[in-house]
């Protein structure tokens, strides 16, 4: 018997054992940082900045994916015991996966000593060079000499070396320059009056070529040339509750012009506000929203927008809002409120011991209230008891029971024990609830209280 015994035990250490530890790889991977956008047709790997804590026994790390052709790290990353590292993963030729679009996909961390591994998923999106990037005008006259143009970068992304070809009725040049994330630059261009001498006034094209590494994009832009434009703005405020604001454009010139009005509203202003005429754009800007008419007016000619906010729905939506949760406290409370907690404590042999409190709240009168809880299974109740001792203690049936003959309305009252266990425990436990018998107006109730957990870390002898 004792050499099957004997048997079992080096099974359990040899075969058992090590196959339910390597259920799991033990690390932990927080993304920091990322160059999530990729240019299609160009080559630039996607970086994933990441902090890896090997919570696991010292080991070599591998990382790999199927989805790039390759990716760094390569070889092998050395992790002590809790031991946190930055690293940064690069992926190269996802662009060539898909034309646009988001694009999710796998990589892979392997432990070399046991060859674990664990799976983690990122996204990257890939944008063509046409999107990237906007090319924008201001209006010129006759009068005027030169042109600003903008070049935005509408990503986070980090174009090095652009070479940009512009090319318009009025102007031939061509440009050199960076954009880091989101920036926009400006440059101006001399205008050639000689060779739009004989231009009427109307919208023209910029074409605009971009060169960025192996990709090409061709822009098209429109320029705006006014002969003559007077625009007359006027704007009005009334009203507090129902606050109403006019915008009136009107073209006082002697040639047809494009005119446009913007307002802005927060994310919660927007809910009650209304428009005499819908817009043609909505633009959001974190917490802003923009809404955009753009009009062409001819001479004489006005556009107007009435924007109107009336406040009296929210404060009518709040008051029902509070109204509701009133009503509905009021019929959901219970008569009687349990509220189990408890924490461990220190017994003097040293075993494993949870104080346990129960807190009993009276909203409404009752009486021949019977508190009653369950004692866990292989654990004993200590004779020392908090608050009022309990009438009645069955081991047999491992239950606990306090009687009071009445509670206020408001009246709290707390009644408390200990278990322990010379067992060890390991693990998270729920102890059951606790139920409270008891009457009002002569019909019988109850209540339970909350389940407890409580999570034991090691073993206790």
């Amino acid at each position: 018997m004792a050499k099957k015994f004997l048997l079992l035990i080096i099974v359990f250490f040899i075969i058992i054992l090590p196959t339910t530890i390597a259920e799991d790889i033990d690390i932990e991977i927080n993304k920091i940082s990322s160059e999530d956008i990729l240019i299609k047709n160009t080559t630039k790997p996607a970086i994933f900045n990441v902090e890896i804590k090997n919570t696991g026994r010292d080991s070599n790390f591998e990382f790999y994916s199927y989805a790039a052709t390759s990716m760094e790290p390569q070889g092998k990353v050395f992790l002590e015991r809790n031991e946190k590292k930055n690293i940064t993963l690069k992926f190269y030729d996802l662009q060539k996966k898909i034309d646009k679009g988001n694009l999710a996909f796998s990589y892979f961390i392997r432990r070399k000593s046991s060859g674990e591994k664990e799976e983690k998923q990122l996204i990257v999106r890939i944008v063509q060079l046409k999107e990237a990037l906007d090319i924008s005008t201001e209006r010129i006259t006759p009068a005027d000499d030169i042109i600003k143009i903008k070049v935005k970068n509408k990503f986070d992304y980090v174009f090095k070396n652009i070479d940009a070809q512009l090319s318009s009725p009025f102007f031939e040049i061509s440009k050199s320059f960076s954009l880091d994330p989101y920036e926009e630059e400006s440059f101006t261009a001399k205008l050639d009056k000689k060779g739009f001498d004989n231009l009427l006034a109307g919208f023209y094209t910029l074409e605009t070529k971009i060169k960025y590494i192996n990709n090409t994009a061709k822009y098209q832009t429109p320029i705006s040339f006014v002969e003559k434009k007077i625009i007359q703005t006027t704007k009005q405020d009334k009203g507090f509750f129902i606050d109403k604001e006019i915008v009136r454009k009107t073209n006082n010139g002697n040639v047809v012009a494009g005119v446009s009005i913007t307002t802005q509203e927060n994310i919660f202003s927007r809910l009650f506000t209304t428009f005499n005429v819908y817009p043609d754009n909505i633009e959001r800007e974190g917490g802003k929203v923009f809404f955009i008419w753009n009009r062409e007016l001819e001479p004489g000619e006005s556009f107007e927008i009435q924007t109107k906010t009336n406040w009296f729905y929210p404060l009518i939506i709040i008051l029902l809002f509070v109204g509701i949760i009133y009503f509905f406290k009021k019929i959901t409370i219970e008569d009687v409120e349990l509220r189990k907690k408890l924490r461990f404590v220190k017994t003097h042999g040293g075993e494993f011991g949870l104080k346990i409190s129960i807190m009993i709240n009276a909203n409404k009168f009752v009486e021949d209230i019977v508190l009653r809880d369950k004692l866990p299974a292989l654990a004993k109740i200590h004779e020392k008891f908090g608050g009022e001792r309990p009438h009645e203690i069955d081991k047999k049936k491992r239950k606990i029971e306090w009687k009071f003959d009445r509670l206020e309305a408001g009246e709290r009252r707390m009644v408390s024990y200990v278990i322990y266990s010379k067992i060890g425990v390991l693990g998270r436990f729920a102890l059951p609830s606790a139920v409270a018998f008891y009457k009002k107006q002569g019909k019988l109730n109850k209540s339970h209280s909350n389940k407890a957990f409580f999570v034991a870390e090691q073993a206790k002898k």
